[in-house]
């Protein structure tokens, strides 16, 4: 479970990365022990900041997360493998793997019911954010349980990082096509070239991302979504006109089909709201 529910900004992708990767290089091709003071030293030196805050957010993370362990000798070891650290798009995708088996994490309920949210998200500030996600989510009224500002900055480092929309003027634009994206270039038994029943499609991205609209995730953590049957999020929508638009998937509304689906509205794209099938077009 790689997330820890307090994410601060010091708590950044591409930061814990690097110490996995530090860690991993010691362990399987330096063959030496790498002690917590050592990586400190690397990641972050003295010159730079002596008291190496980031650093022990970031150690931190990626303790809590079971991606690095520390012996009592404080040596560090890490838990991925050469595969997962091979480049920082792998790295994401066993990010997403790791998290999602734990489906209490405070980072799949902020994400899936920021995710069913409608186009409030593009005004909401932060604060805004936090004080209704603590109304509709988080019960618990202690302090200590409320997810505040702090986090939520930290969460959007995230959700940009693993696909889940675009930074603009401190706002997380929701849009999953990245999200998306990466999900149909893992899947190889998709059917491509051929147009799908939208139904299909959506019962497969059930299965595949159940933090997004209609998977498990989405569902539990929708809050007061106003989202009805066979409504896309905004997000979802947004993603699905993107790659439709790149020519990775190919949208279309049959007049009059029995089983349509409607995205948030956009009255100028060529797909304005209903969709019927979906076509996802060959690898490469």
């Amino acid at each position: 479970m790689p997330f820890v529910d307090r994410i601060t900004n010091g708590m950044s992708p591409h930061r814990v990365f690097a110490l996995c990767k530090l860690v991993h290089y010691f362990q399987h091709e330096e063959m030496k022990e790498l002690t917590k003071e050592k990586a400190g030293d690397f990641l972050q030196p003295n010159a730079l900041m002596k008291e190496k805050t980031q650093f022990r957010e970031v150690l931190q993370f990626a303790r809590s997360g079971n991606l690095v362990t520390e012996n009592e000798d404080q040596v560090l070891t890490t838990n991925l493998t050469k595969e997962d650290l091979s480049s920082i798009e792998h790295f994401k995708r066993a990010i997403i793997a790791r998290a999602i088996e734990n489906k209490e994490l405070m980072f799949w309920k902020f994400t899936s019911w920021y995710v069913m949210r409608d186009n409030r998200v593009l005004n909401e500030k932060t604060k805004d954010l936090e004080t209704t996600f603590n109304q509709e989510l988080n019960t618990e009224q202690d302090a200590t349980f409320i997810y505040n500002e702090t986090n939520i900055n930290g969460w959007r480092t995230w959700a940009v990082f693993l696909g889940y929309g675009f930074l603009h003027a401190g706002i997380v634009l929701p849009n999953l096509a990245v999200r998306l994206n990466n999900l149909l270039i893992e899947d190889h038994k998709l059917q491509r070239n051929q147009y799908l029943p939208m139904a299909d499609f959506m019962e497969w991205l059930r299965g595949a991302a159940p933090e997004v609209d209609g998977g498990t995730l989405g569902e539990m953590y929708r809050g007061k979504s106003s989202l009805s049957a066979q409504h896309l999020s905004l997000g979802l929508s947004t993603g699905l006109r993107a790659l439709h638009d790149q020519n990775v998937i190919t949208l279309n509304y049959v007049r009059d089909a029995r089983d349509t689906w409607h995205l948030t509205r956009a009255p100028f794209h060529e797909i304005t709201g209903q969709v019927s099938q979906i076509m996802i077009r060959s690898e490469g």
